[in-house]
């Protein structure tokens, strides 16, 4: 919604001021000339719901934490070999010591 229509729901549709828009609320406006004329309407898809500039800087951002989770999920990994390379041999000294 633009500015005027936005102005337009808030304050005058509203009657009762409860930020609710009742039947008889939404009825006794839709009578209104302000609400029929379709220059104060703006439809979701005629709004821009971002900018180039913060759709390239959320994709910066997307591929940043992208890469610090690959980071984190190698590093976890090798992690991972390293104890199971520690259980493998802790298993072959309990082994040799129950021999």
């Amino acid at each position: 919604l633009n500015s005027t229509t936005n102005t337009f729901c808030s304050f005058q549709i509203d009657t009762n001021k409860d930020r609710l828009i009742s039947v008889d609320e939404f009825l006794t406006a839709s009578e209104k000339k302000e609400f029929v004329d379709a220059d104060n309407w703006e439809t979701l898809d005629e709004q821009e719901l971002y900018s180039e500039d913060e759709l390239q800087e959320f994709e910066r951002r997307l591929s940043q934490q992208e890469h610090e989770l690959q980071m984190k999920s190698d590093d976890l990994l090798k992690q991972r070999e390293a104890l199971q390379l520690q259980q493998d041999q802790l298993q072959a000294q309990k082994f040799e010591f129950q021999q």
